[in-house]
């Protein structure tokens, strides 16, 4: 029961912060995921405290998808 009532609290609590940006304003980060059916990269870049910028693509290994996006 306790379990519940701290993993409850811990969510309702997480829904309420405010994204962080992934680096400093002014800064950029790329990342690069690679498992055994797909390929995830993407790039961001921080304008300011509050918002950053990115692009991502995925494709998976045997051609069946390729997906971008721009991530605000």
């Amino acid at each position: 029961m306790r379990s519940t009532i701290a993993v409850l609290a811990l969510s309702l609590v997480a829904t309420a912060g405010q994204a962080r940006p992934v680096t400093y304003p002014g800064g950029s980060m790329s990342m690069t995921e690679v498992d055994g059916s797909s390929v995830t990269s993407q790039v961001d870049h921080t304008l300011n405290r509050k918002l950053a910028l990115g692009v991502y693509a995925l494709s998976e290994a045997d051609g069946a998808r390729l997906s971008a996006g721009i991530l605000a």
